[in-house]
């Protein structure tokens, strides 16, 4: 099924069925879809502000939102609707998110925002009236990627696919999940920038930070984080990017160092194998060599970095990691 942009007489029709002829919300409608030059997303009507009292179309929104809420409590059938919002200044997804009483998965999904660092300014928004998770068919970055996969490996179909439009001619086609959210891994990918967890198990034997060198002794800054796991267990690219160098060091031995996006890094040390070449784009999750204990290392570990604008940071705050790891 696909549900395409409401004509005028559908969210006419849409308003009265619902006990809602407020007379001036209806001739507001009228009048959006008669001029849609006013707006970004030209077959939507737009809210002006986040607020019932002064807006009435979003006192409309609030509304259907409600009403899905005890759709989804009956079992009811859904069909969400869609409006616009231009993000005015201050704003932050996560209060947008709360004062439309959606979570903040819901409008980042539909808005194919792949991480919570992703500025929204001046940004014209899709807000659903019905909550859940929009994944495309066809994926255009680390989060959608690993959400299709996720979804595909569980044989979980959509309830429905939704065609979207955007300005202009371009659209995306979106399966719908309603009621549903991010899974942990998923939630942490977002939040922690589009980071994930090299390895698909670990735990955690040495903090970033200030410690006493385990093979020579000496005290030193620790710029990375070391993860014990078997030989041989794959690594995994942490973020999509390019293979910015590969090779062999005394203190890391075989190593490889990712260069992503927003002047970020990542690198993998001690590994047994290198899997990947020098300027060879990767995806996340991508498999690029295999744990080892190569260089200055006393048993199979992985050594992890992640660099921000040239300054080490600490992978486990990143990637929200307790002292056992993963």
């Amino acid at each position: 099924m696909e549900y395409l942009p409401l004509e005028t007489r559908g969210i006419i029709q849409y308003q009265i069925n619902r006990n809602c002829a407020d007379l001036f919300c209806i001739l507001l409608c009228i009048f959006i879809y008669a001029y849609p030059s006013a707006q970004s997303y030209r077959s939507y009507p737009e809210i002006q502000e986040l607020q019932e009292r002064r807006d009435h179309l979003f006192q409309q929104f609030s509304q259907d939102v409600e009403q899905s809420y005890k759709d989804i409590a009956k079992g009811d059938p859904l069909r969400p609707f869609l409006y616009v919002y231009k993000v005015k200044e201050g704003d932050t997804l996560m209060d947008i998110a709360a004062r439309c009483v959606l979570s903040y998965e819901t409008i980042a999904t539909l808005n194919r925002i792949s991480d919570n660092r992703t500025d929204i300014r001046g940004r014209t928004l899709l807000l659903p009236t019905v909550p859940g998770l929009f994944i495309p068919e066809k994926p255009s970055n680390d989060l959608e990627a690993l959400l299709f996969m996720n979804r595909q490996s569980n044989s979980t179909p959509p309830e429905a696919w939704i065609t979207v439009r955007y300005s202009g001619a371009s659209s995306a086609v979106f399966g719908f999940y309603p009621d549903m959210k991010l899974t942990p891994t998923e939630r942490t990918f977002f939040l922690t920038g589009g980071f994930r967890f090299p390895l698909p198990r670990a735990v955690l034997t040495s903090s970033y930070g200030i410690r006493k060198n385990p093979v020579t002794g000496t005290v030193r800054f620790h710029e990375g984080i070391d993860l014990a796991a078997p030989v041989g267990t794959n690594v995994v690219a942490a973020r999509s990017g390019m293979v910015k160098e590969t090779g062999y060091d005394a203190v890391y031995g075989n190593f490889i160092i990712l260069s992503h996006d927003n002047e970020m890094e990542s690198l993998y040390g001690h590994l047994k194998k290198v899997l990947v070449n020098r300027n060879q784009s990767v995806a996340a999750g991508y498999t690029i060599g295999e744990v080892g204990s190569t260089g200055q290392s006393t048993g199979p570990h992985l050594h992890f970095e992640i660099w921000i604008g040239g300054a080490a940071r600490d992978p486990a705050e990143i990637l929200q990691l307790d002292k056992k790891g993963k």
